[in-house]
């Protein structure tokens, strides 16, 4: 079961309420009203404040009215369609208990609803902490897999700049090769030159 309702807000100005009970149409209106603890009678109530209860039916008005007096007592005036009448009648007593009594179920009802919307409220705040907490978890999870492609990525790079490293590094040794085969075969041919031209001096001189 729901916890028993507060009591109409403490020294604010709680505006109109407005309900209907068979035939018979009510206004409450209040205004820094000073409740008591047990929501069903009125304490105090500010300077400029008051408590106006309304009752009207097909054959007749009445009316209820708390105000503070000029020494903040509370000044009870009661009419009857129209009339003043006195506030202190059976019947007057009678339409006050009666009056503050729905006000205060009124307030209980309004008070379970807040809770029960409240109670919603509560579950549905689970349930998108739920739906958030599985997006921080899909989040983080293609974050890890983003982390591994780029790092799968940043390998596959390394290595293919290695490889071509190594490929830049075997044309250079071949270059390098190429140039001492060039140089060695240069100098055989001057070697075979200087020969020729020592054969040709030799054969000059044995004539």
């Amino acid at each position: 079961p729901a916890p028993p309702a507060p009591p109409p807000p403490d020294g604010a100005n709680v505006g109109q309420i407005r309900w209907s009970e068979g035939e018979n149409d009510w206004r409450v209106e209040a205004k820094d009203v000073h409740w008591a603890s047990d929501g069903r009678s009125v304490e105090s109530i500010e300077a400029d404040g008051y408590l106006e209860i309304l009752e009207s039916n097909p054959t007749i008005t009445r009316r209820f009215r708390l105000d503070p007096d000029l020494h903040g007592r509370i000044r009870e005036s009661y009419w009857i369609g129209g009339n003043s009448a006195d506030p202190t009648s059976p019947d007057a007593r009678a339409m006050l208990d009666e009056a503050l009594t729905m006000l205060r179920e009124h307030v209980d009802k309004v008070a379970r609803h807040v809770a029960r919307l409240q109670e919603e409220v509560q579950v549905e705040q689970q349930r998108l902490d739920e739906v958030a907490q599985r997006l921080r978890k899909l989040q983080l999870s293609e974050t890890r897999q983003i982390q591994k492609e780029a790092e799968r990525r940043e390998q596959a790079l390394h290595a293919q700049i290695e490889k071509q490293q190594r490929a830049l590094e075997k044309q250079a040794r071949e270059v390098q090769l190429q140039k001492e085969s060039v140089n060695r075969t240069a100098e055989a041919a001057k070697l075979k030159e200087k020969i020729a031209q020592l054969e040709a001096m030799l054969n000059r001189l044995k004539e």
